[in-house]
């Protein structure tokens, strides 16, 4: 199975690289303790549907005990484990995705959330 293809570094320079690639940045906001996140690593991100959706995105995975990671969570407003957000290339928010939905439902909300964007629409109001 084909892994996501986390990025490594600062989450600014992550938003720096999706602008200069002018594509969008999945954001992944979570602990390793946290039970939600690891339902959400093994449901969703292990999912081939999701993996190959996500190769078309860049994906952060911030560790909310990784040093400074507070920080970050607070000046985003992440404040929950999981949070799941997509930013357009401009470092906007597209939308927020809820952890709740199981492996095929949250694939087809984080593809609507995409295509709707490419099309210039909002997908916070394609998803309400």
């Amino acid at each position: 199975m084909t892994a996501i293809a986390w990025l490594s570094g600062s989450l600014d320079a992550a938003l720096a690289q999706a602008r200069a690639q002018q594509r969008p940045l999945f954001l992944y906001w979570g602990a390793v303790w946290c039970p939600p996140c690891n339902r959400v690593k093994a449901e969703i991100f292990a999912r081939e549907e999701f993996v190959r959706g996500s190769a078309g995105v860049l994906c952060y995975h911030l560790d909310g005990d990784a040093p400074g990671a507070q920080a970050l969570a607070a000046r985003y407003r992440l404040r929950s484990y999981p949070t799941l957000v997509l930013y357009a290339p401009d470092g906007g928010e597209i939308t927020r995705l809820p952890c709740e939905l199981d492996g095929e439902l949250f694939v087809a909300a984080f593809d609507t959330a995409l295509a709707v964007h490419a099309a210039g629409s909002s997908a916070a109001a394609a998803l309400a």
